[in-house]
């Protein structure tokens, strides 16, 4: 379980954030682990605060909506969002999802 919290799969998936409340942002998923996402912009903007991100993982059809805050952004386009509320359901399926890759990989 200690490992497997902290695995971050790697993917390339799109991503959309919703970001101050009035702008939305498409975006790739770079990896994904309980705690948080790592995604690339299009194009380097200065993200911070608060966001809510969507995305379906892949493999499945469940769309993730989960409520995050930026942790780090780099000059390249990166970033890093921690997730601050995620509901129990959407937590459980990604979970499971990270235990499949974990495992099968």
């Amino acid at each position: 379980e200690g490992r497997l919290r902290y695995h971050r799969e790697g993917l390339n998936a799109p991503v959309s954030l919703d970001w101050n409340s009035k702008s939305r942002v498409a975006a790739y998923l770079r990896n994904v682990s309980q705690g948080g996402i790592g995604i690339r912009l299009r194009r380097p903007i200065p993200l911070s605060g608060p966001v809510q991100a969507h995305f379906v993982l892949p493999g499945t059809k469940r769309r993730m909506k989960v409520q995050g805050e930026v942790a780090w952004t780099g000059p390249d386009g990166n970033a890093g969002i921690r997730f601050v509320e995620i509901k129990p359901q959407a937590k459980r399926h990604l979970q499971l999802w990270l235990e499949r890759q974990y495992f099968t990989h």
